[in-house]
């Protein structure tokens, strides 16, 4: 695209190209608005309403770059107000992008705004900055726009070339023109150069600065009007420009549209192959690759040129190619994978592979719409599918052609691996007959057998070729391979498997005999035992290879015939007896097999249980005595039924095993011997018996001492009988020997014959008594006998004490009392052998320990229990009794002040005068109760610590001192419930 000048300058012709790029030129500016300003839409501004002193500027945040040319060319409103409008707008360049508004009035919102260069289009005559009587423009400096000053850079002139007024009511074509090669400012109105200025205007007026920011600012003072700005054209914002275009041979391009707003007339060349050379938007239909030209002019004669390429590109042509079928795989899924771009050189054919582009795709629309490519590698999802391809020319994808081809993937056969053939060669003869048809079903598995032929050869190279089939009933040998193919029966198919097989022939075993086998039961007689038939393989194998051949145990013959069921070990009966059956088998073939049986028993287990051992007193001493040994029987037998087993004793082992030897019931033993016991079941044809053994003990006589009398303390009730804790002597009859039973009876009959022994705790019914004592070994029952007397003995009598009180003068609710004084109290006056103790915890008293001083201060406030222990010296019987502690606190009364009570002498001058004493009684008080306590006054302090009425002021209302004066009063306060008082 070129844009060429045809005129000597461009003026207005840059409003119309605003005009086409309006929408994008707001966003590329970025305005800011401040003050009065508001956006009105289309990229206009209102500066200023019609309104007195307004101000208002709108700002670009697009920086333009001086070192560059640039254009901006807008369409300026000054309003209807003629005589009295103003005061004018001023287009602005600083070197900083905040927005401001300079002085308002005849300052425009400019001045004040320095490093600037401004063009003001001024409606309002200020005499003082000189300004001329007609509307006029200047380009001005620096925030100041005094025509009389440096800062006044060109002008002013008239601003329309035509009239002295612009407030006409009608928008005017402005362009500012900036050529930097010369520095040059151009000021064009109405397509009319007003006012140029050349200068440093970087360093001069922008300190400097190459990247500037231009905006507009207006304002309105006691005159005013209406004032807008539209942007039509900023060179650095927008462009007018065409773009070149790809078509494909015989297509048009209808989008091109030149339409821009004020435009006059419009010219494209060449014509050929245009629609209508002279309108904005012709359609275009080259047969060859054109660049087009239009020439656009506008009312201020001035002409913009813009040129575009259409270059036409040929159709390809897409060669067919033939369709293609493949097996499946193993899967059998239709599916399989495909990738196409094997085929583009025969799509192609003598076309060049860099300029075009083969595609494939599932439909025509897809193809012909360049939609829904497929890639690869690529996965049909139909047993059979169209595919098209699409050739596209590089450089213009709508320039194409399309061909179309099939894919089926057709089903495979599959050969399932069958197992290999086993029969067994009872003739040894190494030849049998074998149905191979029997493999079918396996080679088969889950596929339709009308949709495949399976057939047998002798070697690989039939099978491939299907030549020279076998018959199914085929008489082989052994190791022989057979090969199978199996063949697709579907229309234009195929598709085959191969697949093989061996055929061998294997040895019928012998099954060799085995003995039956009794067992005894174990403890639980329940019939059933652990067998371990494993044992037995070998005796079944017999010389056989034990390594070629497997033998099995199961529980009947037809398990056995059937490999079904085979015990594992170790194996439980469920009957007493069972017979079992035998497989042995050809580990290569199981189909080759013998089969052997015999019978398992479980006899009843006799149980010999453990006896006690047996135990004599040996009373003469002689090392021997007589044992009943048919007594453990039952103890042996337990809960065994004595008629199903038969019992012996014998004095050694070897003979209770072999059953010799027995001991007559009635056995003379010494001492620790060691007695066999064997126990056998009676049941026919059962042998089974149990061995257990047992000693014969002596012991000899136990030791009885004779005890001491046991004392004890009466009860609460002084009658002489208290309950007795006899076993308290136990250790000191039998001598603390372990193993001996010591037991108390009311009379020796009882004692020997070890009936209604005592029981413990015994209360006794005569003081004193004797009780008959036997003492008894555990094991034998051997025992002697002695007496004990017991005798009660009386507790100290002991009375109540009256509590201990004491009056408390901090009232922290602690004091001292002498606790002994309650002794003869308690004691009742006795004192032969007697011992009193004083103990805060009944335990303590109980257990005479931590006793307390005779003077003792309490430690729980106010009341505590103390427990007094009364203790008979002689016998060690003791009572208790408790004393209670009781602490009150003493009136709590204010102390006197010496001046409280005070009277003038009289004339005697005898230092004597009458005092009101009960004046101070509330004072006194202090709060105490006056009906429970009582005030009385005393002379002295030792009256009043006494309480006698003698020393007592019995006229307290009305009492004359004693001189000299000051006289001490004492003033005793006493509760009348505890008799505690205070004194001041």
């Amino acid at each position: 695209m070129a844009l060429i000048k045809l005129t000597n300058r461009i003026k207005g012709i840059f409003t119309i190209f605003f005009i086409l790029f309006c929408v994008n030129l707001h966003a590329q500016l970025n305005p800011s608005l401040i003050g009065d300003t508001t956006d009105i839409g289309g990229d206009c501004f209102e500066i200023t309403q019609n309104v007195n002193n307004q101000s208002g500027a709108v700002w670009s945040g697009t920086a333009i770059d001086m070192q560059e040319d640039f254009v901006v060319e807008f369409r300026g409103f000054f309003g209807t107000n003629d005589a009295n409008g103003a005061d004018g707008i001023t287009f602005i360049i600083k070197n900083t992008q905040t927005p401001e508004i300079g002085n308002l009035g005849g300052g425009m919102g400019y001045e004040g705004i320095n490093n600037s260069i401004a063009v003001e289009f001024d409606t309002w005559q200020n005499n003082d900055l000189s300004d001329p009587f007609f509307d006029h423009l200047a380009i001005v400096s620096q925030g100041n726009n005094n025509h009389s000053g440096a800062a006044n850079l060109a002008g002013p002139v008239q601003a329309s070339p035509t009239s002295s007024n612009i407030e006409d009511g009608v928008e005017h074509i402005i362009r500012i023109e900036w050529t930097a090669a010369t520095t040059t400012l151009d000021v064009y109105f109405d397509c009319s150069l007003r006012l140029s200025y050349t200068g440093d205007v970087v360093n001069n007026n922008l300190a400097g600065v190459t990247q500037a920011y231009f905006g507009f600012t207006g304002s309105t003072g006691g005159a005013a009007n209406l004032q807008r700005v539209c942007f039509d054209y900023v060179s650095f914002a927008n462009s007018l420009a065409f773009t070149d275009e790809l078509i494909c041979e015989g297509e048009s391009i209808s989008s091109v549209d030149a339409t821009v707003t004020g435009a006059t007339s419009y010219a494209w060349t060449p014509t050929t192959g245009v629609s209508n050379p002279n309108i904005p938007n012709p359609i275009f239909t080259p047969t060859t690759t054109t660049t087009y030209t239009v020439d656009i002019s506008n009312s201020c004669a001035d002409t913009i040129q813009e040129s575009f390429t259409i270059t036409v590109e040929p159709i390809p042509t897409a060669n067919p190619v033939a369709d293609i079928a493949v097996c499946d795989d193993a899967s059998n899924d239709g599916v399989e994978e495909f990738s196409f771009t094997t085929l583009n050189a025969t799509i192609l054919g003598m076309q060049n592979t860099s300029d075009f582009t083969v595609s494939y795709h599932l439909s025509q629309d897809d193809a012909n719409n360049n939609a829904n490519a497929l890639t690869f590698p690529y996965t049909n999802t139909n047993q059979c599918e169209q595919i098209f391809a699409r050739v596209a020319n590089n450089l213009i994808p709508t320039c194409y052609a399309t061909t179309d081809f099939e894919i089926c993937v057709n089903s495979q056969p599959m050969a399932n691996q069958p197992n290999d053939m086993n029969t067994c060669d009872p003739e040894a003869d190494n030849m049998e007959v074998f149905d191979l048809s029997t493999q079918e079903a396996t080679i088969l598995g889950s596929q339709n057998a009308a949709d495949v032929t399976i057939t047998f050869h002798a070697s690989n190279i039939d099978a491939n070729s299907g030549a020279n089939p076998l018959p199914t009933n085929y008489t082989g040998s052994n190791n022989e391979t057979i090969h199978v193919r199996v063949e697709s029966t579907e229309a234009g198919s195929n598709c085959y498997a191969i697949t093989s097989f061996q055929l061998f022939l294997d040895t019928t075993p012998i099954a060799n005999s085995v003995a039956d086998i009794i067992v005894c039961d174990d403890a639980t007689n329940d019939d059933v035992e652990s067998f371990d038939f494993s044992t037995l393989n070998a005796t079944v194998l017999g010389t056989q290879d034990a390594s070629s051949f497997t033998v099995s145990y199961h529980p009947n013959q037809v398990d056995a015939d059937n490999n079904t069921n085979a015990l594992t070990f170790p194996y439980t009966n469920t009957a007493q007896s069972e017979e079992i059956f035998i497989r042995i088998q050809n580990n290569s073939n199981t189909d080759c097999y013998n089969t052997a049986s015999f019978e398992i028993f479980v006899n009843t287990q006799p149980i010999a249980n453990q006896p006690e051992n047996m135990v004599a007193c040996d009373l003469d001493g002689n090392g021997m005595e007589d044992f009943d040994l048919s007594t453990q029987e039952a103890e042996i037998l337990g809960t065994q039924n004595a008629a199903d087993f038969n019992i012996t004793f014998h004095s050694d082992p070897l003979d209770a095993q072999n059953d010799v030897n027995p001991l007559p019931p009635v056995y003379s033993g010494a001492n620790n011997e060691t007695i066999y016991v064997r126990i056998e079941s009676t049941e026919p044809n059962n042998d089974c018996f149990a061995i257990t053994d047992f000693l014969i003990l002596f012991e000899t006589l136990p030791t009885a001492n004779t005890p001491t009398d046991l004392i004890v303390c009466d009860d609460e009730t002084p009658d002489g009988f208290t309950a007795v804790d006899l076993n308290v002597k136990n250790d000191e009859i039998s001598g603390g020997i372990s193993g001996l039973s010591v037991r108390y009876y009311l009379t020796q009959t009882d004692a020997d014959n070890d009936v209604n022994a005592l029981a413990i705790p015994y209360t006794n019914t005569s003081n004193p008594q004797t009780v008959y004592v036997r003492v008894e070994t555990a094991n034998s029952g051997c025992y002697v006998t002695t007496t004990l007397t017991i005798m009660v003995e009386d507790a100290p009598q002991v009375f109540p004490a009256t509590p201990l009180e004491f009056c408390d003068t901090d009232n922290d609710g602690f004091g001292v009392f002498d606790i002994r004084s309650t002794e003869s109290q308690i004691t009742g006056g006795i004192t032969n052998n007697i011992a009193v103790t004083y103990h805060e915890t009944p335990e303590d008293a109980d257990n005479n320990v931590n006793a307390l001083a005779d003077t003792y201060s309490n430690i729980n406030p106010y009341n505590q229990t103390l427990y007094v222990r009364v203790e008979n010296v002689l016998t060690g019987c003791y009572n208790v009794v408790s004393l209670a502690l009781i602490v009150y606190d003493s009136p709590e009364i204010a102390a006197l002040d010496t001046l409280t009570l005070a009277e003038c002498d009289d004339i005697t001058g005898d230092q004597i005068a009458q005092f009101d004493l009960t004046q101070a009684q509330t004072d006194i008080l202090n709060g105490e109760d006056p009906i429970t306590h009582t005030i009385r006054y005393y002379n002295t302090q030792a009256n009043a610590i006494a309480g006698m009425s003698a020393g007592e002021i019995n006229n307290p209302n009305a009492y004359s001192n004693i001189p000299p004066s000051p006289q001490i009063i004492w003033v005793r306060v006493e509760d009348q419930v505890t008799g505690c008082f205070t004194i001041t």
